[in-house]
């Protein structure tokens, strides 16, 4: 490396002598002629790298600590969100897996950072409008089914709202499926990246593709359930099996997201990296310049 070479002191990667920032990572960066420096470094107790700010650098293997703990919750929600019956532990682990990157979103610079940042603020929006919309639906039904009311009557106010219901649903898959690109994309090797995209893009339409096959077949069957003088539930039971069915669908693109993530701690934090090479550098990706 020469002397008007750059190299960051985070990421690893060489850069031409110009820029302040990584355009890896986007930290700081500062001529090296030495021996690459280790990944985190000794500092004076008010001393801190430009992007940090004010934070102590001896906080960041604790917050490197918390995002390796959440990039493995959410590789074991990967594994578990697409089986039937056992998908509600799968997103209780994401959304804890999720608060773990959140806590250590300062362990990697200001790109993970931010993207950290973006992921939580998806999974929060989807998170309200999902539970907001919910309301309105059961409040809506409620609020118009008057006592006495015949089940056919009810039927219908149920359908008309159900439309809403299943597009706030696509739309809460899409930034769920955002979030779960931006979490570790900062951290991850264009191989990551392109699983990241790719089951994102593929969840989105598989999600898309439910909802056009499931939502006539529940109509249909609302208005069975409900063309006699009392509600019969065994039209919507039997769709129970079909929609279980199609949420299994998901196996493909949770599969590509449990792989990327994988192959983003496992790189990010290797049991055994090669002396001198920092964490996220461009050598422990196999990358060469």
């Amino acid at each position: 490396m020469g002397e008007a070479e750059l190299q960051c002191r985070f990421c690893g990667v060489l850069v031409a002598a110009g820029p302040s920032f990584c355009p890896n990572c986007g930290g700081a960066l500062a001529p090296v002629t030495g021996p690459t420096p280790p990944t985190t470094l000794p500092v004076a107790p008010n001393e801190s790298w430009d992007w940090i700010g004010t934070q102590d650098t001896r906080a960041l293997p604790e917050a490197q600590d918390r995002t390796k703990t959440g990039l493995l919750l959410m590789i074991i929600a990967f594994a578990l969100l697409w089986i039937p019956y056992v998908s509600s532990l799968g997103a209780l682990l994401a959304l804890i897996g999720l608060i773990f990157l959140w806590l250590g979103r300062n362990g990697f610079g200001p790109a993970h950072r931010r993207n950290v940042l973006l992921g939580g603020v998806c999974v929060v929006i989807g998170l309200v409008t999902g539970i907001a919309v919910g309301a309105w639906f059961v409040d809506s039904i409620l609020t118009q089914a008057t006592p006495g009311e015949s089940p056919s009557a009810i039927g219908a106010i149920f359908q008309s709202d159900l439309g809403v219901l299943f597009v706030v649903g696509l739309g809460t898959a899409t930034l769920t499926a955002i979030a779960y690109v931006a979490l570790p994309y900062a951290l991850a090797d264009p191989t990551s990246r392109i699983l990241l995209i790719s089951a994102a893009a593929l969840t989105v339409v598989i999600s898309a593709i439910t909802i056009a096959i499931i939502f006539p077949q529940i109509s249909g069957a609302v208005t069975q359930a409900t063309s006699g003088s009392s509600i019969n539930t065994a039209p919507i039971t039997a769709l129970e099996g079909e929609s279980a069915l199609l949420g299994s669908a998901q196996f493909v693109p949770y599969m590509m997201f449990l792989w990327a993530y994988y192959r983003t701690r496992t790189r990010t934090f290797p049991d055994h990296p090669p002396v001198g090479t920092p964490i996220g550098s461009d050598r422990e990706f196999g990358r060469t310049h």
